[in-house]
């Protein structure tokens, strides 16, 4: 469930949990800081190729040990 799909009701319940839980509020915090890298759905091809160039590989040397 993502958070726009929460109740306001349960978003105010969550916040103000965070604001007294002293735990909750470190983690806020450190989530806060943390960047998360944005997800490019057009890259997917680019880590694709040297999977391709490494099962090319791996072919090659399973022919060359086979005739060999």
């Amino acid at each position: 469930m993502k958070v726009e799909e929460l109740d306001n009701d349960v978003k105010d319940v969550i916040h103000e949990h965070i604001l007294t839980c002293n735990e909750y509020s470190r983690l806020y915090v450190d989530i806060k800081k943390t960047e998360i890298p944005a997800i490019d759905n057009n890259s997917n091809n680019t880590h694709i190729a040297p999977l391709k160039n490494l099962r090319r590989l791996y072919i090659g040397l399973l022919i060359f040990l086979v005739i060999c």
